[in-house]
């Protein structure tokens, strides 16, 4: 990753490598937030809304992830400072992959 100083990177930039980090964090709270209700309630019907909201947070992370890939290509001067900031939303798979297993023990 090239070195910048933060005072060499616009604002605009700047404002763009957040957004990986909000949408990962977003995702996470409200998945976290459904299983913990899930947890104590066992409502099988947050198991639905649990599918839905997974399917949902996948367009979203995926629509970012493109995204940022995109705008990292219009700004190749920041290429690569954009690309270091857009991996976190890949870490939504394993989380959303472990949260599915744990409804699915419990469920039983």
């Amino acid at each position: 990753m090239e070195d910048f100083k933060p005072e060499d990177i616009p604002l605009d930039i700047l404002r763009a490598i957040q957004i990986p980090k909000r949408v990962f964090l977003t995702s996470l709270i409200i998945g976290t937030l459904l299983l913990i209700a899930f947890l104590i309630t066992k409502d099988p019907g947050l198991i639905g809304i649990g599918i839905c909201y997974v399917a949902i947070a996948f367009v979203a992370n995926t629509g970012t992830l493109i995204s940022m890939i995109v705008y990292a290509l219009r700004h190749r001067k920041h290429l690569s400072l954009i690309l270091w900031h857009t991996p976190i939303l890949l870490l939504n798979i394993p989380i959303a992959w472990m949260y599915m297993i744990i409804v699915a023990t419990v469920a039983k």
